[in-house]
């Protein structure tokens, strides 16, 4: 039998009335039981974390013992950078006075630790094959996106463990529609709580820290954000247009060095994609990471960017989930796409794409810079009505109080 077989039977087990009934009885009898729930969040790197609000509202609460648990991300493209992505996690939640633990498998977890609920961020069924993940089935399982869904496809949601979830917790009524005819399951675990992240833009006093290196505080900011599929590879997925603006926008950097401050913030399999690429490999791509790291108008972004995007003037990407969150920061945003890109966008990406300006060529990029530097912003009302419309949590509170709410079998409706 081929994976693939055996990963659609258990889709369909997972799937089933009787198997939802079960996890929502198991979570009653957890929580009648009175104990404290043990809740593990699975954290691969900072620039994925997005569910930090509820962490930090668990902290607070009597029946939550929050605990973060690291696991590797399996396309990073080194030993090194892998260390670098767990001292990074380590110093962010040891600093917020969390239990942070790398036990490299379930099973592994001491007693007092073993985990009650998971939330996991990335559904991908690769996951449960695993060795970290063996036997994830088992647990109560939560599912908040690392990012707001951009593509209709199924392959994006219709999955095992989106299916699996006790609860899959999405941003908004239109997610959750789309979403629901796509699943097996019908949609029978979706709880509309808004997006975590959210409440980081919208609710969390930010760190009033820059993030942006002293260039002069007459300079534009903009960010550059390059998807990773340069190549179209998967069936379902490709929003990259790196090959065609990659070297055009290290050429705009140059050309604008006096007047506009570029942070490039490339998605974290980029520079796999590129080392591998017959037209790229290593070397180049190494000297060309370096460029963006070493001008004196440039930086490199690779971690949290909450204050990226508030900070910033502009932003430049062809990224899926950026396409609603850069709505956050109620900025001009130009949008990449390649008119031979026959990409499904959601109903929700389609109409925020409404809110940017669109484009792909040289003059469709300098046009845009330009625009920047003049302080033209003509799509501001859009934009402003779309992020009320998509991004605003429900029932006027946040959205880890809402999860939360749900999670003790006190969710609000209405």
């Amino acid at each position: 039998m081929c994976i693939d077989v055996k990963r659609w039977a258990i889709r369909k087990k997972e799937s089933t009335a009787r198997a939802h009934r079960k996890r929502q009885e198991r979570l009653r009898a957890l929580l009648e039981s009175g104990k404290t729930i043990n809740v593990v969040f699975e954290v691969t790197g900072i620039s994925k974390w997005k569910v930090d609000s509820v962490l930090r509202l668990m902290m607070k609460h009597p029946r939550f013992n929050p605990i973060v648990w690291h696991v590797p991300y399996n396309k990073l493209p080194n030993p090194e950078r892998e260390e670098l992505e767990i001292r990074q996690c380590k110093g962010y939640f040891l600093r917020l006075g969390v239990n942070f633990v790398t036990y490299p498998e379930l099973h592994a977890f001491p007693a007092d630790e073993k985990p009650d609920i998971i939330f996991l961020h990335e559904p991908y069924d690769g996951l449960i094959d695993r060795p970290y993940h063996k036997g994830v089935l088992r647990y109560l399982l939560c599912f908040t996106p690392y990012g707001y869904s951009s593509s209709s496809s199924a392959a994006a949601r219709n999955l095992i463990l989106t299916n699996g979830s006790v609860f899959c917790f999405l941003e908004n009524e239109l997610s959750k529609q789309n979403t629901s005819r796509l699943m097996d399951n019908k949609g029978c675990n979706i709880k509309v709580s808004g997006h975590p992240m959210a409440d980081s833009f919208l609710f969390a006093e930010r760190e009033g820290s820059a993030v942006w290196k002293a260039c002069g505080s007459s300079m534009k900011r903009v960010i550059w954000a390059p998807h990773w599929t340069i190549e179209r590879k998967n069936c379902w997925l490709f929003y990259g247009t790196f090959m065609q603006t990659g070297e055009i926008l290290l050429e705009m950097a140059e050309k604008y060095r006096g007047q506009i401050q570029f942070a490039f913030k490339p998605h974290p399999n980029l520079y796999n994609s590129l080392c591998e690429h017959p037209q790229w490999g290593k070397e180049k791509t190494d000297a060309f990471y370096a460029k963006w790291r070493e001008m004196p108008n440039t930086q490199f972004e690779d971690g949290a960017y909450t204050n990226l995007f508030m900070q910033s003037d502009a932003m430049i990407h062809d990224c899926g989930s950026f396409i609603q969150e850069y709505l956050f920061a109620n900025k001009p945003c130009m949008y990449l796409k390649d008119p031979e890109n026959r990409q499904d966008y959601s109903a929700m990406a389609e109409d925020c794409l409404n809110a940017y300006q669109m484009g792909i060529t040289r003059e469709d990029i300098e046009a845009f810079l330009q625009m920047v530097l003049r302080g033209e912003d003509p799509k501001a009302e859009v934009r402003g009505q779309l992020r009320e419309k998509y991004l605003v949590p429900p029932h006027g509170q946040s959205a880890a109080q809402n999860i939360i709410d749900c999670l003790l079998m006190q969710e609000r409706h209405g």
